[in-house]
């Protein structure tokens, strides 16, 4: 008798092992989330930028039905959502529209799907941003394969059982192969995973996302997480609110029109005069540079390329120190000079950098960042470009030393 307890207790204890299995229970999981429909939720997400110092809150509620053959989101979608409590925003997308709110000036921008398609996907990525992940896109669970195995450069690790809320949770954490880590942007020295998934439901109710990078000689940290409260699976409301009608009244619907592209200013183009104040606190004017060539980079601090060009025009600043050419920063984005001034100390620069306001991008026609200008000594534009690549830190050289009057 004493044999078979023990026997039957094996048993029960190696069942309760492989319940337990970390990979086990996020394939699970994953079927879970495949397997919605209708679905309603409210959730708490914080972000915290590589490129900030600061955390933002952003609370959501959302009604989502998945739609196999939708090729831009695979689901339609409402959701309301308010950042550090400020305003409510509506992202309503019916398969044949996309619609997105405005709190401040109680406006929206409805986009006819079939009519601007292209326009349609280049703001996905803004929505989805708004949604919960793991209910959407099983390409967050990254650690698994289709058919359910682990993928070899991640770990994972099952971490003593927490609640989220009054929920009971398995907690699970992966974290991938730094060797295996492909980002041109920086690099990378941790990338983890972790989930909270619900022992009753077995969906993953809280979701947390971290990164560790090297930009600009910078070690910088970005997370963010998600956690859910009461969801609705197959919630009647769902038809009823992914609808333009769902819509507060008060919002005024404009259908959106293509802007026009405007190209930069061309070659010989007077540049836009200007009369800033920098970081520093000294007043500065393209006028009184007259005789100079400057370099202009409109750029903010949350903007990669923007980041990754910044090394680049340091060296130019301390290359040409000793001759007429100036550089200089111009950032009309960011409202926080401190935080502007910390990042340009952590990555070395110590040229000039002017804060403006949105009216100054616009006189030097810039739509994307960064936006970089050459000005002659006679105060005309002499180069222009948008983006940026390394191999253009080579040719602002060689435009330079054209403004200069020759090679230096």
């Amino acid at each position: 008798m004493k044999k078979y307890a023990v026997f039957l207790f094996a048993v029960f204890a190696m069942g309760r092992i492989m319940a337990q299995d970390p990979a086990d229970l996020l394939l699970k999981s994953r079927a879970k989330c495949l397997e919605l429909n209708k679905v309603y939720y409210e959730m708490t997400e914080w972000f915290k930028p590589m490129t900030d110092r600061d955390t933002g809150i952003t609370t959501s509620i959302c009604w989502m039905k998945k739609v196999k053959d939708d090729k831009v989101f695979g689901c339609f979608f409402h959701y309301q959502f308010s950042v550090n409590g400020q305003g409510t925003g509506d992202g309503i997308y019916t398969g044949e529209e996309l619609l997105s709110s405005f709190p401040p000036d109680s406006s929206a921008q409805l986009i006819p799907v079939k009519q601007y398609p292209d326009e349609v996907k280049s703001r996905a990525h803004n929505h989805i941003f708004r949604m919960y992940k793991p209910f959407r896109d099983k390409a967050c669970f990254p650690c698994l394969n289709d058919d359910g195995s682990l993928k070899k450069e991640y770990g994972i690790q099952l971490l003593p059982d927490e609640n989220v809320g009054s929920l009971p949770c398995y907690h699970i954490s992966i974290i991938q192969d730094p060797k295996t880590f492909d980002n041109g942007f920086m690099v990378l020295l941790k990338n983890e995973y972790e989930y909270w998934i619900s022992k009753e439901s077995l969906l993953p109710v809280k979701y947390n996302f971290y990164l560790r990078g090297i930009l600009n000689r910078d070690t910088a940290d970005q997370f963010f997480s998600y956690a859910l409260k009461n969801i609705r699976i197959n919630d009647r409301e769902v038809d009823k609110q992914i609808m333009l009608t769902s819509l507060p009244s008060y919002f005024r619907i404009k259908t959106y029109e293509p802007e026009k592209t405007v190209p930069l200013l061309a070659k010989g183009t007077a540049a836009p005069d200007w009369k800033l104040v920098s970081l520093k606190g000294d007043t500065v004017s393209l006028k009184q540079l007259r005789g100079k060539v400057v370099l202009l980079d409109f750029f903010y601090k949350s903007c990669y390329p923007c980041r990754l060009a910044i090394p680049h025009l340091q060296e130019i600043h301390k290359k040409y120190s000793e001759q007429d050419v100036v550089v200089i920063g111009i950032d009309a984005v960011d409202k926080k000079p401190d935080d502007l001034k910390a990042i340009l100390d952590k990555d070395g620069a110590n040229y000039t950098v002017l804060l403006a306001d949105k009216d100054l991008p616009k006189k030097y026609q810039v739509s994307g960042y960064p936006t970089i200008y050459i000005i002659d000594g006679e105060g005309k534009v002499f180069f222009a470009v948008s983006g940026f690549g390394e191999s253009l830190a080579k040719i602002f050289e060689q435009e330079i030393n054209s403004a200069l009057g020759g090679e230096k």
